[in-house]
C-alpha cells in the first residue's frame, strides 16, 4: 500500500467519519485583511491542535464588527460536523457561559440625561393617619415595604443606564466613547462623549444637541415658523454684511416699526 494511501485510511478517513461539535478556542492570531485568524484548542476529542485561516462568521453587510485581538476566547463551529470545516460563531466571555457585557457597558459613553418628567400629582389615599400606626395591629399591612432597600433600588437604576435593556439596538466602539443606540422610546442618540452629541427625541419632536456647537459653510439655511435663540451669557453677530428684512422689530417688549 502506498504512504498516500495509508495517510486516508490511517489519519484521514477515521477524521472524517467522526462528527465535531461546537468547541472553544483562542486565537493566537487574527489577520484583518482577510478577516481570519488562526485558533488553538486545547480539547477536541481528547487532542489539542491549532486551525489556521479559520474565516469568522459576519452577521451582514451594513455593519462592521470590532477585530479579534489575540488571546480572544471564541466558539468555533464545523460545517457539517467535519473537522476541515471550521468557522468562528462568537466570543466568549471569561466565563466562558455567557457573551460578555463588560465592553457594552456605556454609563460614560453618550448622554446621561433623562427624559423622566417630574410627576406633579399628590398622594390622596393615606397609609395611615400618622407616620408611626401605632394602633395596627395587621402584620401584613407594609409587607410591601418591609424588604426595600432604596439604595440597592438607587444603585440598580444607575446600573441600568449603562447597558442596552429592553430591545434596544446600537453600535459602541469597544475602547472610546462612541455610541449610537436606537432606544426603547424611538429615540436616537448619537454621541463621542458623556453629553457630547445629539438625540434625535421622538416624543419632544426635537432634535437636541448636546455639547459647544459650531458649523462651517458657504451657506447655511434654518427655515421654520418660529426661532427661539437664547443664552446665558451674550450673543454674537459678526460679518462683512448684516442684512435684517423685517416688518416688526420688537426690543424688550416695545414694538419697533421699520
Amino acid at each position: 500500500m502506498k504512504l498516500k494511501d495509508k495517510l486516508i485510511d490511517n489519519i484521514i478517513d477515521p477524521y472524517s467519519k467522526i462528527l465535531f461539535t461546537t468547541s472553544i478556542g483562542k486565537v493566537i492570531h487574527y489577520n484583518i485583511c482577510k478577516n481570519t485568524a488562526d485558533v488553538y484548542v486545547e480539547n477536541i476529542k481528547g487532542n489539542s491542535t491549532t486551525f489556521s485561516n479559520v474565516p469568522i462568521q459576519n452577521i451582514g453587510e451594513g455593519v462592521h464588527l470590532s477585530p479579534l485581538e489575540k488571546g480572544d476566547k471564541v466558539y468555533i463551529q464545523f460545517n457539517n460536523g467535519s473537522i476541515f470545516q471550521p468557522k468562528i460563531t462568537g466570543v466568549v466571555e471569561k466565563s466562558y457561559k455567557s457573551p460578555s457585557k463588560k465592553r457594552q457597558t456605556h454609563i460614560r459613553k453618550g448622554c446621561l440625561l433623562s427624559n423622566i418628567k417630574r410627576d406633579s400629582r399628590e398622594i390622596t389615599k393615606k397609609t395611615s393617619e400618622t407616620w408611626l400606626d401605632y394602633a395596627n395591629k395587621d402584620k401584613s399591612k407594609y409587607k410591601d415595604f418591609m424588604h426595600k432597600n432604596p439604595i440597592n433600588n438607587i444603585v440598580k437604576k444607575i446600573e441600568k443606564k449603562g447597558i442596552f435593556v429592553g430591545k434596544e439596538v446600537g453600535i459602541y466602539h469597544p475602547v472610546k466613547s462612541s455610541i449610537v443606540k436606537l432606544r426603547d422610546d424611538s429615540s436616537i442618540d448619537i454621541f463621542t462623549a458623556t453629553n457630547v452629541g445629539l438625540r434625535i427625541n421622538a416624543e419632544n419632536r426635537t432634535i437636541e444637541v448636546f455639547g459647544d456647537f459650531s458649523t462651517k459653510s458657504e451657506n447655511w439655511s434654518v427655515i421654520s415658523n418660529n426661532i427661539n435663540i437664547c443664552a446665558e451669557d451674550k450673543i454674537t453677530l459678526s460679518g462683512s454684511e448684516i442684512v435684517i428684512d423685517t416688518k416688526k422689530i420688537e426690543i424688550n417688549g416695545v414694538d419697533k416699526n421699520v
